[in-house]
């Protein structure tokens, strides 16, 4: 049995700024890059857990604990992005509270 190892939205953004870093040192960061590729990230896990699931409940080449450790991945995943978008969303009405 072989375990992958958690992915998440912030090991995704990690490596899109150390590979922005290393293609382009001349350019900055690019948020909506990393962000981008955050959310297809997720998106991948998600799809992963499903299809786990799906290949336990059809074929049965999964063990039950291989499909909890996918979905909870996944739930895990989500609920990461979800609290970056949250936290995006509070800097934007923070910055639009700024009286100039």
């Amino acid at each position: 049995m072989a375990t992958n190892p958690i992915t998440s939205l912030g090991s995704a953004l990690n490596a899109a700024k150390v590979d922005r870093a290393v293609q382009a040192p001349g350019k900055g960061f690019e948020l909506g890059q990393a962000v981008t590729d955050g959310i297809t990230n997720v998106n991948e896990t998600m799809m992963q857990a499903q299809k786990v699931s799906e290949e336990y409940m059809t074929k049965g080449t999964h063990d039950i604990h291989e499909v909890v450790i996918a979905l909870e991945q996944a739930d895990l995943s989500f609920r990461y992005l979800t609290q970056v978008r949250n936290k995006v969303i509070e800097a934007y009405n923070d910055i639009m509270r700024i009286q100039v």
